[in-house]
């Protein structure tokens, strides 16, 4: 739908002859360039310091930014050895807080790493986003802590996310506490 004409737009924004393969020397090139520009301001004003992020599309209905993590290396999980060999990317849209009063969605490069060692692949880690998530741990925190203020259909419509979500962010974050001893055991 609307999303992959979004992470299209953004390829043919980044790329204006609208190719759709980049090549590796390309890519070199632009992570040369970037190493050598001052820090990402965007980078530090959206409070994201583990990614570069890319161009940005408005749309009358929300806002779309890129972003790829800044590491060059990964650490494979099976045998601990570094690896700078990226095996392939991929793209993986994501819910983060609102920016400028819009639903703001990351465009997520994820990249998979061939370890060099034990030839396994695997994927690179993230501080702020957990795994099998769609959407930022920020993001989750605010509609964990708006459920507890508000009803959950008031918490998902906050926040941009469906009833079913808000209820089962909840009760996620109600069973987390429980086992930490921090709730009271009735309620």
């Amino acid at each position: 739908g609307s999303k992959i004409n979004v992470v299209k737009l953004l390829e043919k924004r980044r790329h204006p002859r609208g190719c759709d393969q980049i090549s590796e020397l390309s890519r070199q090139r632009e992570r040369q360039v970037t190493n050598r520009m001052q820090p990402n301001h965007t980078t530090a004003l959206l409070g994201l310091p583990e990614f570069n992020v890319m161009p940005m599309v408005e749309m009358d209905d929300s806002i779309y930014l890129r972003i790829e993590k800044n590491s060059t290396a990964e650490t494979c999980p099976h045998c601990g050895t570094q690896s700078n060999k990226v095996h392939d990317r991929r793209k993986q849209p994501l819910k983060d807080l609102p920016l400028r009063n819009k639903p703001l969605i990351l465009v997520l490069i994820k990249r998979r790493f061939r370890c060099l060692r034990c030839h396994k692949v695997f994927l690179e880690s993230y501080q702020t986003i957990d795994r099998y998530q769609r959407m930022t741990k920020r993001l989750i925190h605010h509609i964990t802590r708006d459920a507890i203020r508000f009803t959950f259909k008031t918490a998902a419509a906050v926040n941009g996310v469906s009833n079913h979500t808000a209820r089962s962010l909840f009760v996620s974050k109600a069973k987390q506490l429980a086992a930490d001893k921090m709730a009271p055991s009735v309620l």
